[in-house]
């Protein structure tokens, strides 16, 4: 499936945000319900969501999906289901380290979770964006209020641990996600104990889950056919492979029902990202 759905908008954040923020998303759509596989992704968010209150499911634990929310990176599979009749949505997606530059929370916090922001945005200061975003129907002008907020967060300095963090991501994404603690921590001239402790602070991680993650969403494109085959990670043989891909979806490759692994499929897949303006 090509492009991104219609009722996805998404936005480049403006230059001064770049560091932190990947992108910002415009989601507004009439629903009549979602039932979908949640897994391995490493992409953290804040969600302001303006629309009637949502009712979810989240592994047969019913809840109120908060106005304003906050999700981090995801080490493992989770089923979640709404009746929601109409979305209505202004996702920030962080970089790496924005999350934790921004909101100044260790992000392993928010990890394979989503929890109400009410710990690190002030209630008067949300309904404030809400009310905002509800209120004009201009995606442009959506994004403006959220950047306009987002600036009054950013640090007049990067903490020394986002920037170790920083150049771990850089160098694990230049070795194509095989890079070993030892080497990164050689590379760092750190120890491995600091490396490991310093990157699941600021991401949400370790070292090691952060790379297996983005391995099994490779994995999961190539093997559906959206990435050319030389795509596929190295594994130590198919079984491991296989195994791993079970261990996220909870199904074989052959078996994937992928009705319920759309928005996966959609927000994880190479070349999303392309920015509307």
């Amino acid at each position: 499936m090509g492009g991104t759905p219609d009722f996805v908008r998404m936005f480049a954040p403006a230059a001064d945000l770049v560091r932190f923020v990947k992108a910002i998303y415009i989601v507004e759509s009439p629903w009549v319900g979602v039932d979908q596989f949640i897994c391995g992704w490493i992409k953290p968010f804040l969600a302001f969501q303006y629309a009637d209150p949502v009712f979810s499911t989240v592994n047969g634990e019913r809840g109120q999906v908060p106005d304003v929310s906050v999700s981090g990176m995801i080490s493992r599979r989770y089923r979640f289901t709404t009746p929601a009749r109409q979305i209505k949505l202004c996702i920030v997606e962080f970089t790496p380290v924005g999350q934790y530059c921004l909101l100044r929370e260790h992000a392993d916090a928010f990890t394979d979770c989503s929890l109400d922001a009410h710990a690190v945005i002030p209630r008067r200061r949300r309904e404030q964006i809400s009310e905002a975003l509800e209120e004009t129907s201009d995606p442009i002008r959506k994004v403006e209020i959220i950047q306009r907020y987002l600036r009054t967060l950013l640090p007049e300095a990067l903490p020394r641990e986002a920037l170790i963090a920083e150049h771990a991501v850089d160098l694990i994404e230049q070795n194509h996600f095989g890079l070993s603690v030892s080497e990164l921590s050689d590379t760092l001239d750190l120890s491995e104990r600091h490396v490991r402790r310093v990157f699941k602070n600021v991401t949400g991680l370790s070292p090691k889950a952060y790379q297996r993650v983005e391995r099994f969403r490779k994995t999961f494109h190539a093997m559906a056919g959206e990435s050319r085959a030389s795509s596929l990670p190295d594994f130590y043989d198919q079984s491991h492979m296989i195994n791993e891909f079970r261990s996220f979806t909870g199904y074989s490759p052959g078996s994937l029902p992928s009705e319920h692994f759309y928005f996966f499929r959609e927000l994880t897949r190479p070349g999303f990202g392309t920015y509307s303006s």
